[in-house]
C-alpha cells in the first residue's frame, strides 16, 4: 500500500498536505502567487491586445487547488487561474476531463498539466482506505468503558482498522475480477 502523503515528503514548493479530519488530506497553499509573474503572463498571452498601461490584479476565487484573479490590462479584463503544483495521484477532483451524458469520454482541457506517469504510480488503495491491517473484530466487552459507560476511544480507532481492512479486500477482490495486472502491480 501507498503511504499517508501528510508524512511522505510529498509537499511541493508553494504548498503542503494537511490532514482534513480521519479520511483524507487536502491540499494548502503555503506562500501566496506572485502577483507579478501572473501580470506578466497574462500579459504575454495577449497576443495582439495592447499591453501597455496600467495591470491591475484582483483576487476572485479559491478552490482546493486553484486560486482565480481577474487582471485588467489597458482596459481588457481576463480571469487567470493559478494551480498548484499537484500529483495527479492525489488529485483526485475531474476538472481536467468532460464526459459525456452516458460517461463517454469526450475531451481532456488543460492538457498542461497532464504527466505521464508509470502504471505503479497509479496503482494504488485510495488513500481514505488505508490504515493499519486488522483481522480481529473488536468486542466492545474487551475494552474499557468510562464512568457513563461508554466505550473508550480505543475501540473505536481498533473498529476503524477493523473496517478498513475489510473495505481493502473487497476492493482487491473486485480489482482481482476488474483489472487483475492492477492488483499485480500493487502488490509488486
Amino acid at each position: 500500500m501507498s503511504a499517508d502523503p501528510t508524512t511522505q515528503g510529498s509537499d511541493f514548493d508553494g504548498m503542503e498536505w494537511v490532514r482534513n479530519g480521519i479520511w483524507a488530506a487536502e491540499p494548502c497553499w503555503t506562500v501566496e502567487p506572485d502577483e507579478e509573474a501572473i501580470k506578466q503572463t497574462v500579459k504575454s498571452s495577449l497576443n495582439g491586445h495592447p499591453t501597455t498601461g496600467p495591470c491591475d490584479i484582483n483576487f476572485l476565487a479559491q478552490g482546493g487547488f486553484n486560486k482565480v484573479y481577474i487582471v485588467t490590462v489597458a482596459e481588457k479584463e481576463v480571469i487567470a487561474r493559478v494551480t498548484l503544483p499537484v500529483d495527479p495521484k492525489w488529485k483526485t477532483l475531474s476538472e481536467d476531463i468532460l464526459v459525456s451524458d452516458d460517461g463517454h469520454l469526450t475531451a481532456v482541457v488543460d492538457w498542461e498539466c497532464i504527466s505521464a506517469l508509470p502504471l505503479w504510480v497509479a496503482c494504488q488503495v485510495p488513500l481514505f482506505l488505508q490504515g493499519k491491517a486488522s483481522d480481529k473484530e473488536p468486542d466492545k466487552a474487551q475494552y474499557q468503558h468510562d464512568e457513563e459507560g461508554n466505550v473508550v476511544e480505543l475501540f473505536w480507532e481498533h473498529l476503524d482498522d477493523y473496517e478498513l481492512t475489510q473495505l481493502r479486500r473487497v476492493l482487491l477482490g473486485e480489482m482481482e475480477q476488474l483489472q487483475p495486472e492492477w492488483v499485480r502491480i500493487l502488490e509488486r
